[in-house]
């Protein structure tokens, strides 16, 4: 099947009380994006309605139930997450200090004061809130909520596979928190694989806003389960 990505709006955190009319009124999928050099994909989702969807966000971001990233604008996401959490599991992560998990009531090292601790949400959730830009892509209503979700994977698996190319991780050896189950992903939980071929035309002039790693991802093919990408040649490394 064919689907149109039409990137309809870009925004930062800032200018979201400026589209509520939009979100309202729209659903399909959506990127976060982090502003650091360059700029890249933090994560990808999908809603049925984004102004719902959004208002979740938001609210878990201030209640410190988010994973965030204790990194400056001036940094590569990608760098950051292939050095600090790649290959690790969460005690090693948690232990280096530079990404912060959301630790469940029943986890060992459980405490309120740590978890809803007022300085981590001033002073780091907010920080990397402040420096995501969002990106909308409405789907027509045709599309069910299991196609929105293939396309979604689609994403996930794609961004995961170039950003590990980048950083000279082949596809045995992605970037992954060690452990976790195989589908959550540093980019977001594939809650279904797509059921038939996707072919992706992505367009709009918001479509030029976006990290140019986004326009290589171009489908999925169901017989190999596989994500279909362009050639990665003229997209730089990552030194790590």
């Amino acid at each position: 099947m064919q689907v149109e990505l039409n990137w309809k709006l870009v925004c930062k955190t800032s200018e979201l009380d400026e589209h509520l009319k939009f979100f309202n009124e729209n659903g399909g999928v959506y990127l976060w994006l982090y502003r650091g050099k360059p700029l890249r994909v933090a994560y990808v989702g999908e809603a049925a309605n984004y102004l719902s969807r959004l208002y979740q966000h938001m609210a878990n971001f201030m209640a410190g139930m988010y994973t965030v990233h204790d990194i400056r604008p001036e940094q590569d996401l990608v760098k950051h997450i292939a050095q600090h959490m790649a290959g690790k599991d969460p005690e090693e992560i948690k232990r280096g200090g530079k990404t912060f998990f959301a630790a469940g009531p029943r986890d060992a090292d459980f405490l309120f004061s740590k978890q809803f601790s007022p300085e981590r949400i001033r002073n780091c959730n907010r920080a990397y809130l402040d420096n995501l830009s969002f990106a909308f892509a409405p789907l027509d209503k045709k599309y069910d909520a299991h196609m929105r979700r293939g396309v979604e994977t689609t994403l996930i698996v794609g961004i995961r596979k170039i950003y590990s190319a980048m950083c000279g991780r082949d596809d045995s050896c992605q970037l992954h928190v060690k452990g976790k189950n195989g589908n959550h992903t540093i980019w977001g939980a594939i809650s279904r694989y797509p059921s038939e071929d996707i072919n992706l035309v992505q367009q709009s002039e918001a479509f030029a806003s976006l990290p140019a790693e986004v326009g290589k991802i171009r489908g999925w093919d169901k017989s190999s389960g596989q994500v279909r990408l362009a050639l990665l040649d003229d997209l730089e490394p990552v030194s790590l």
